[in-house]
């Protein structure tokens, strides 16, 4: 049986470039990881809105500076207009670590072909096919619930009665689409 590895971590330095490039000694290395493992989370929330796809970040660093390069198919969405945003980033990081950055975009040629672009843009589309399903899911509930009420008031009290303990038990839920919930009490 073959032990399975991750095709990344295997050909990296051989095919694939580092994510990082930089050399650090035993003392500062942990601090400079996590540091970069922030900079890329920082960059990712901070334009998630604006739907950049972003492929790749990249970060170097020299004794002076860090340069952090980012991968993206729409690379005016993240310099803004005459390069605000990008001005505003470069500040923003530099807060957060303070140290000289250097922020570089790089356009995506095929964005059809890189697979973490694909994979960000199936992963918007099934979130808004699920929030749609489940707003259509709340509003025929609500429908449904001012029909029953309707109903209730036009039956007998002991038809009125029987229907009440039936909505008691049964609870339709909305985080599980078709998933009722019963309540034995």
């Amino acid at each position: 049986m073959g032990q399975k590895i991750r095709p990344t971590g295997f050909r990296t330095g051989i095919m694939i470039g580092w994510a990082s490039q930089w050399y650090a000694n035993k003392n500062d290395y942990s601090d400079l990881l996590v540091e970069d493992h922030k900079i890329r989370s920082f960059i990712v929330k901070l334009l998630k809105k604006k739907r950049p796809q972003i492929s790749k970040i990249r970060i170097d660093r020299t004794r002076e500076k860090v340069i952090v390069t980012i991968a993206s198919a729409k690379i005016g969405v993240i310099i803004g207009k005459k390069g605000a945003d990008i001005d505003k980033l470069t500040e923003l990081l530099q807060n957060m670590t303070r140290r000289v950055i250097e922020v570089k975009t790089v356009e995506v040629g095929r964005p059809e072909t890189d697979p973490q672009i694909v994979a960000q843009e199936i992963a918007e589309q099934l979130e808004i096919t699920y929030a749609a399903v489940r707003v259509r899911l709340h509003r025929l509930r609500e429908r449904f619930r001012k029909l029953a009420i309707e109903h209730v008031r036009a039956l007998k009290s002991d038809e009125r009665q029987e229907l009440e303990r039936f909505f008691r038990r049964a609870e339709v839920r909305l985080d599980r689409p078709g998933a009722v919930k019963n309540d034995r009490s």
